[in-house]
């Protein structure tokens, strides 16, 4: 009776989670057909999918239309629009009506100059709207925040009760099918027989051959490595490889060798940053400082760093793929040759060249595979739960929250459902918990200071940008396939198609699989001798099943749900589960191969042939991995022009200047690193006004901020006019220029009494000379009589701490949110420090250890007690 009422209360509760999910599924669907970012009105064109009529003489209504070739204005949810117009028709404002899904919004003139954000740009005047809350519309907050032509709740209720009823009958149809029907018991035996198999083919003798094997592979990765690199110098080194991530970490790791200063700050961009608590950068990952060292020491070339760091991971990653495979009794060859598919797929060739810290994921991901294929055993030795919780804190400190959310997740549902479908597993979970303690252990001090840090960055997810246009190019290479990915690339971009390609062989193998199980499933065949030699079970093909709904984007559905979960609503680009997806078609298309050679009558013969075309394909594959998600034309770093580091470089001023770029954020010009875009400042050791960071905030371009923040330069450059993708910022008008220096494509113009890099408070005339580092500034006192304030012209941000010595001084913000020193003794050496309070949360990390230990200890006498029988 109990038993009866507690599935009853189960159904109940599923009924009730599924009602709900769906209740909101409808208002995330709709959230997702929102514009990304903004939607620009146009008064005299049609762009970005809205249209406005041109303003005429006395006419302030701007009536908003469907654009061609885009869905229609009501099904197009927006959260922020702006208006262009040019300057004349600005000037004959004196009221804006503004009709947006049936919702009329008036602005005055006065109203609408002071609410709207105004910038200069290329001969316009851009308008930003204001983010208020009469934009909001639903009751919903999640889904209906400032989409301004959202058209009420109803719809929600009505559409989420439909979807409700329709799965509820459709989950009952397909109960009753497999437990009442003939058929259905058929097909559900044929899920069953899909498990393990025993390869009498497979020897000892064969699985002693792996050295060998592994050999080899280790020559042929070599060898397309190296071919990569003769034919494209640094070749891993472009888009933000090249732009954001080199340059802050050549400034960081430069400090730690040189002179034992940890990298926690880059003073150079935005007025000074913070690095190591933002995660990006890798300075907490012990691997960077392996590859800055064998880039340094043995190469002669600290500029090599992210080519280093990437052999390593490759190569590293591809004997802990071999391990795997062997693990799972795979022939040699096929082991070897899978592993090299996964390495040597587009998303790490490709995508990593693009983003460094995707190249973490090509060895911990199968570092955490190999671990649950150890969790599986009957016995689990009790140094497991610490190598879990080491790998996963490994990969967390690499860099890439989202990867590592990814593939933790994957990870610890393998291992949840292992517990849960294997009778006399469930003590497993004890270990689990307890990697899951070591993990966070980890990975606590550094996410509560990066919390902090990065409180208040707004960041908007949900894009989809999933694998969808490139469905053929997983299976055939270019130019049999080609296919784009969100529009990325500039060089090469017919190849693009190549990012979701790994080799033909194990993906078209795992396409059969697909296709032979459903015919299987259909024609209810209940035994069949493929599966009896199928070599591990039915999780490898489900788990590729699931992700690749994941990687579709918005077209597999799932990501939509992902997507309105907490944490993971901030993430976009479905297709970052490439990598993952990757893996499992591979490793699904090489258990189906080893099952098919063992029934193949002289299958040993023909193992060697696919496995020729499979090396074959995989050659081809890396011959046209050409393209990025952005290439640039010069090479990182060339010596800076001697003309214009003479105007900037901290290291031949010993007051140097502050310096603002006019130009353009992405340019595929020769020549165009020299203008100092994004990070380049940073490699070269000059003091930006901005750089590239998106998860800090910086200040704005303005007159006063200019002078406060000591801008004596603006260097305006006229590369990449051609091929400009935007402008960094129009040169505003408000500039006091007091002379110009032209030298080639640059114009640096110098303006008006800026405020020095370090002063005294009060007495802004006399510049005091300051040290920059990657810990922060040093700056001198003057020697006077009497204690001052010091004002360091560095952002005020948090976790600054200064001393005199061994004295602490106090720290804080002046009135234009610079760093202000109080106190300051004269004739003496103030140390500005940028000091993550990591130390504050080591008691956590002890307790998560210590709770760890415990699981471990509980999971060891419960298995004592289990094997020790009963009197």
């Amino acid at each position: 009776m109990a038993q009866r009422y507690g599935q009853r209360a189960l159904w109940l509760a599923g009924a009730y989670i599924f009602f709900i999910s769906f209740l909101f599924l409808n208002a995330a669907n709709l959230r997702f057909n929102m514009a990304p970012c903004r939607v620009f009105l146009y008064p005299t064109d049609i762009q970005a999918g809205v249209a406005a009529l041109p303003l005429r003489e006395q006419t302030e209504r701007l009536e908003m239309r469907p654009a061609k070739d885009h869905k229609p204005f009501r099904d197009f949810f927006i959260r922020r629009f702006n208006i262009i117009m040019p300057p004349e028709e600005a000037l004959r404002l004196q009221r804006i009506d503004l009709d947006i899904g049936g919702k009329v919004f008036t602005f005055s003139r006065e109203q609408f100059l002071k609410e709207w954000t105004c910038v200069h740009q290329e001969g316009k005047i851009l308008f930003f709207s204001p983010e208020q809350k009469y934009l909001r519309q639903s009751r919903f907050a999640l889904y209906g925040d400032q989409m301004v032509n959202w058209r009420g709740d109803s719809r929600i209720w009505a559409w989420g009760t439909i979807w409700f009823f329709c799965l509820a009958v459709m989950l009952l149809a397909i109960r009753s099918f497999f437990s009442r029907t003939k058929v259905g018991k058929k097909i559900a035996a044929v899920f069953a027989a899909f498990g393990p198999g025993d390869d009498p083919g497979l020897t000892s003798r064969a699985l002693s051959a792996y050295p060998l094997f592994f050999s080899g592979g280790l020559v042929f990765l070599a060898g397309c490595l190296y071919f990569l690199e003769m034919r494209f110098p640094y070749y891993f080194c472009q888009d933000d490889n090249l732009v954001q991530f080199l340059p802050v970490m050549l400034q960081g790791l430069r400090d730690f060798f040189h002179q034992g200063i940890f990298p926690s700050y880059d003073p150079f961009q935005n007025n000074g940053i913070p690095t190591a608590s933002l995660g990006y950068y890798g300075f907490t990952y012990p691997l960077t400082y392996l590859a800055y060292f064998c880039a340094a020491q043995f190469l002669h070339n600290e500029i090599l760093l992210i080519d280093v760091y990437a052999i390593i991971h490759l190569i590293a990653g591809y004997s802990l793929c071999v391990l795997f495979f062997r693990r799972l009794n795979l022939r040699p060859l096929i082991g070897v040759l899978a592993s090299l598919s996964f390495i040597l797929c587009g998303y790490h060739l490709i995508g990593g060249r693009s983003w460094y810290h995707m190249f973490p994921v090509a060895l911990w991901f199968p570092a955490l595979m190999l671990l649950y294929l150890h969790f599986r055993e009957k016995s689990l030795h009790r140094t497991w739960p610490v190598a879990a919780g080491l790998v996963g804190g490994l990969l967390f400190h690499a860099g890439n929250f989202q990867m590592w959310l990814y593939c933790m997740g994957v990870f610890y549902v393998l291992a949840f459902l292992h517990i849960c479908r294997v009778p006399g597993s469930r003590l497993k979970i004890f270990p689990l918990i307890a990697a899951l303690f070591f993990t966070g252990a980890i990975v606590l001090p550094f996410v509560a200071v990066t919390a902090r840090e990065i409180a208040g960055v707004s960041r908007f997810g949900g894009t989809s940008t999933g694998i969808e246009e490139g469905l053929a190019a997983l299976f055939l290479p270019y130019p049999l396939a080609q296919a784009g990915l969100g529009g990325w690339g500039n060089e090469h971009v017919e190849r693009m198609g190549h990012v979701y390609y790994n080799g033909s062989l194990f993906n078209m193998i795992w396409a059969a699989t697909v296709l032979w199980l459903g015919w299987l499933a259909l024609t209810g065949t209940r035994r069949a001798a493929f599966w009896q030699n199928f070599r591990g079970d039915a999780v490898w093909l489900i788990a590729s099943l699931v992700i690749f709904l994941f990687a579709l984007g918005n077209a597999g559905v799932l990501w939509n749900w992902l997507a309105i979960l907490p944490v993971f609503q901030k993430f976009n680009l479905a297709f970052k589960f490439l990598p993952l997806l990757n893996f499992f078609m591979i490793t699904t298309g090489a258990l189906a191969l080893n099952a098919w050679v063992t029934r193949w009558r002289r299958g040993e013969l023909w193992l060697y042939v696919v496995a020729a075309v499979g090396f074959v394909g995989l050659g081809y594959h890396v011959a046209q991995c050409r393209t990025a998600f952005a290439t640039y034309a010069d090479q990182p770093f060339r010596p800076f022009p001697a003309e214009l580091k003479k105007f900037f470089s901290t290291e031949t001023n010993r007051f140097p200047p502050r310096v603002c770029t006019v130009g353009f954020e992405r340019s595929y010009s020769s020549g165009y690193l020299d203008s100092l875009p994004l990070n380049i400042p940073t490699a070269h050791k000059i003091l930006a006004f901005h750089g590239y960071e998106p998860l800090v905030s910086r200040k704005e371009i303005t007159k006063e901020n200019f002078r406060q923040y000591g801008v004596r330069y603006v260097l305006v450059s006229t590369l990449g006019q051609t091929d400009m993708k935007a402008p960094y910022f129009e040169m505003p008008r408000f500039l006091d220029v007091e002379g110009e220096t032209r030298f080639s494509a640059f114009l640096i113009l110098s303006l008006k009494e800026p405020m020095p890099m370090a002063f005294v408070a009060g007495y802004p005339r006399v510049a005091l000379p300051v040290e920059y580092s990657a810990a922060g500034a040093r700056i001198t006192t003057p020697a006077v009589n009497t204690r001052m304030d010091v004002v360091v012209n560095l952002q005020f941000r948090k976790f600054f701490l200064a001393f005199s010595g061994k004295r602490a001084l106090k720290v804080q913000p002046d009135d234009w949110e610079r760093v202000l020193v109080k106190d300051c003794p004269p004739g003496t050496k103030i140390d500005l420090l940028y000091l993550p309070p990591w130390g504050k949360y080591f008691g956590g990390s002890l307790l998560c250890f210590t709770a760890g230990f415990v699981m471990i200890l509980g999971y060891g006498r419960r298995r004592k007690a289990d094997r020790e029988p009963d009197v």
